[in-house]
């Protein structure tokens, strides 16, 4: 069947999933499809999903493979569900509709219930400054357990219900009494291991009951935030926050996600100071989230981030040559929560190493390929399951010594 306009893959192009046996002798699993046959067709796209629905436009699956002019590729033994879709795509990178969607499912391991859900309800009177919980509900089958993620990083794992986020005493939520501020409460559940089902609800912890409440109200309260210095250009440079917040006032700084430290003084910068004005720095090439969290007497009343671009120091090193290039490739599955990791190819010649910076900060050096984030097992990349956040991963490519190009890409992980 062809079909024209744009590459589509037509109802023919199903993909099979067909089990091979490797020579080593371990299970090996190869997608095969029937051929496009549009004259200006250059290739194929395979996408993974660890969940369904498993579509582009869901948000659920992950590009695992660019082919060329082929129709199977043998994508290892999976050790869990795992979902698979192709398209077509023509030599102006067009991209044809999905195929069908085809499952595997390891030996022994039933297949998730398509109805799962989980329904999250707050426990006491966190609004109120008062203890607090959420008790999380799922009709999912099988052995049943739920991830409790607070604020994006995995806090614990309930086995048996009832599933709470601080604790039970075998029939209620054990509610606890939680700092000021907002917690993003997220449930995972899992049956027989294979996540069926999440859900997320956002709590606003108000400040105790004692105490009185700040100076200026959290509605009230702002914070403003302007680049020092020239860092587009390679020169120097930081971040001030000023705010009309009262009372004590101090500011938390962080950077990329991570608390860097505290300014007690005015001016608020993000680099130290000289008692009147802001330090400059010369920071990394890449990309910086400065966020600056505003206090009043120790109770959080404002935040404000901006995402500040380093580029390369204007003077030293040559500018790399226009042959070499570098390409990033993410693999897994990090918007699914799931482990993942980039992987980098280059066609610099010589002896060629990588340096893998993580959030504008080095790494380690790659000496050998697969040029991987988190290391790699001889042929692959090591996929890692990382804290929820933003992350920048830069590659920068050296041919006998000397960088030749680098690349950079933000990777989600939720």
């Amino acid at each position: 069947m062809i079909c024209k306009e744009t590459l589509r893959i037509c109802g023919a192009t199903a993909v099979a999933v067909i089990l091979m046996l490797w020579s080593n002798p371990s299970w090996g699993i190869t997608l095969t499809w029937n051929a496009n046959t549009e004259a200006d067709l250059a290739g194929y796209y395979i996408y993974q999903c660890s969940q369904q629905p498993c579509s582009k436009t869901s948000g659920t699956a992950t590009r695992l493979a660019t082919l060329g002019k082929v129709t199977s590729l043998n994508v290892g033994t999976p050790a869990v569900i795992q979902y698979y879709l192709i398209t077509a795509y023509d030599f102006a990178n067009n991209e044809s509709n999905e195929s069908m969607v085809a499952t595997y499912i390891p030996a022994g391991t039933p297949p998730p219930p398509d109805s799962a859900t989980v329904n999250l309800t707050v426990v006491g009177s966190p609004t109120s400054g008062q203890p607090w919980s959420v008790q999380a509900t799922t009709n999912a089958a099988g052995t049943v357990s739920t991830q409790v993620w607070v604020n994006g990083v995995l806090d614990h794992t309930e086995a048996v219900s009832p599933y709470c986020a601080f604790g039970d005493n075998g029939t209620a939520c054990t509610t606890v009494l939680k700092p000021y501020g907002t917690y993003t409460m997220e449930f995972r559940v899992l049956s027989n291991g294979i996540e069926v089902a999440r859900q997320t609800v956002v709590v606003t912890a108000s400040a105790l009951s004692g105490p009185a409440p700040p100076p200026v109200a959290p509605s009230a309260a702002t914070a403003m935030l302007t680049v020092v210095g020239s860092p587009t250009s390679g020169q120097p440079w930081s971040v001030q926050a000023t705010t009309n917040a009262a009372g004590t006032v101090s500011t938390q700084v962080w950077i990329n996600g991570v608390l860097d430290h505290t300014e007690a003084v005015s001016p608020y910068c993000a680099f130290g100071d000289n008692g009147t004005a802001c330090t400059t720095v010369l920071k990394p090439y890449g990309t910086y989230t400065m966020e600056f969290r505003v206090l009043s007497n120790g109770i959080e009343v404002a935040r404000q981030s901006i995402v500040v671009k380093a580029t390369a120091t204007a003077s030293g090193a040559s500018p790399p040559p226009a042959t070499a290039s570098v390409g990033l490739t993410v693999v897994g599955s990090p918007t699914l929560g799931q482990p993942w990791s980039v992987q980098a190819t280059t066609n610099a010649a010589g002896t060629v190493s990588m340096q893998v910076w993580v959030n504008g900060a080095f790494d380690h050096t790659e000496g050998v390929s697969p040029y991987c984030a988190f290391g790699d097992n001889g042929t692959a990349c090591t996929t890692v399951l990382k804290p929820k956040g933003t992350y920048t991963m830069e590659f920068r490519v050296l041919s006998n010594g000397i960088e030749v190009t680098r690349q950079a890409m933000v990777v989600t992980a939720k």
